[in-house]
């Protein structure tokens, strides 16, 4: 448990991109987060459960520096429009944590005529830091 210091850091100042953090072990990572004090950017595809995990994370965790980003992560087009949003909104961003995943349970087409949960589950998750990758070469945030 000696190794465990860094749960008790203060991230006050740092700015942190999450998907999957509506509910199960996105949403308890999103409330640790906060409750350290980072300011918390959720992207979420449906407003009305992204809002209300998001008032029941600013209620426990104290902390009501936490965003709603609309964005449909089987939709090339809303990931790109969320990064712009994310863009005009912060200088910076210090960490995305892609904790987003899904089982379509049948064969669905997105938009873009790819299988729904190969896109959400592997495309986004390549196609997001791509797309942050720029704010890189503006100096804005650290990209791995």
């Amino acid at each position: 448990m000696e190794n465990m210091h860094y749960l008790h850091q203060n991230l006050s100042g740092k700015i942190i991109v999450f998907t999957g953090g509506t509910d199960g072990m996105g949403k308890v990572a999103v409330q640790k987060l906060a409750a350290m004090g980072a300011k918390i950017l959720l992207f979420g595809r449906i407003a009305a459960k992204t809002n209300l995990a998001i008032s029941e994370i600013k209620s426990s965790s104290g902390n009501t520096d936490i965003h709603y980003i609309p964005c449909d992560l089987a939709s090339q087009q809303s990931i790109r429009m969320a990064a712009e949003r994310v863009t005009e909104q912060c200088p910076k961003i210090d960490l995305l944590i892609n904790c987003v995943g899904m089982n379509a349970g049948e064969r669905i087409l997105t938009e873009d005529q790819m299988e729904t949960s190969w896109a959400v589950n592997h495309l986004a998750p390549s196609i997001k830091p791509l797309t942050f990758k720029a704010f890189t070469s503006r100096g804005i945030g650290p990209y791995r």
